[in-house]
């Protein structure tokens, strides 16, 4: 079984409601599950400290949104990558 981490201790993300993608604040281990307030994601990948990623899924063609503004277009990104 994973270790449940809490979203604060290991990323950052200004708008919980707006925001779809995070920045580590450390390294996430794949495996990893990050406790949102509304969600639990699981992490599929290893994620490098300043990375992005996804905390929900992104269809192809939707913004991305970081700090609450939209930085560009999603080519479909599954959620904890």
């Amino acid at each position: 079984m994973s270790k449940i981490i809490t979203s604060g201790d290991v990323c950052i993300m200004v708008h919980p409601l707006l925001d779809n993608v995070a920045v580590a604040k450390r390294a996430i281990m794949s495996g990893t599950r990050i406790a949102f307030p509304s969600s639990c994601l699981y992490v599929r990948h290893k994620i490098d400290k300043g990375q992005r990623f996804a905390v929900r899924s992104i269809a192809k063609g939707c913004p991305v949104v970081q700090y609450g503004s939209s930085f560009g277009i999603s080519r479909g990104i599954s959620a904890g990558t």
